[in-house]
């Protein structure tokens, strides 16, 4: 059995999809069964992700000593939608978005997910472009300032 599932436990059973297969998932596959849970890191793939009773995408709330906030407005590249988004979990803990609005998805990220150094500015746009949105559109945005925290990090070497 694998060192990963201990025997008696309530773990037992599990399947494991992967890029790598070592010799502790062999047992895993073994026992597979239905109901899956991904868990991937950004950028993982979206197969999983969507045929997965329940997903999880995994990141780090900040990168480059803190000059980049992994929780930002809006991207201009992204590889999962968060359609295919149900739990998102940082180091700052877990975001359950599961049936809630655009709105509510992006307070639950800020208030659970991004790093504190960058909550306020999150919560102060997303204020802002609700308030910009007089005739309530599904999910209100700034665009231009939206994407100008990238440009900032070029520009400025942080967000």
């Amino acid at each position: 059995m694998s060192p990963l599932v201990k025997p008696d436990s309530e773990f037992e059973g599990l399947t494991a999809y992967t890029e790598v297969i070592q010799d502790g998932m062999l047992d895993l596959i073994d026992n597979r069964r239905l109901g899956v849970i991904a868990i991937n890191g950004i950028g993982g793939s979206g197969d999983f992700a969507r045929n997965a009773s329940l997903n999880f995408f995994v990141s780090n709330s900040l990168a480059k000593d803190g000059a980049i906030s992994s929780v930002v407005p809006f991207a201009s590249h992204i590889d999962h939608t968060e359609h295919d988004t149900q739990i998102l979990v940082t180091e700052q803990g877990l975001a359950d978005l599961r049936g809630l609005s655009p709105v509510g998805r992006a307070r639950t990220i800020i208030a659970n997910c991004a790093h504190p150094s960058y909550r306020d500015r999150l919560g102060d746009y997303l204020d802002r472009a609700i308030a910009e949105n007089p005739n309530g559109r599904h999910t209100p945005h700034l665009l231009g300032e939206a994407l100008s925290w990238h440009g900032n990090f070029q520009a400025n070497g942080s967000m």
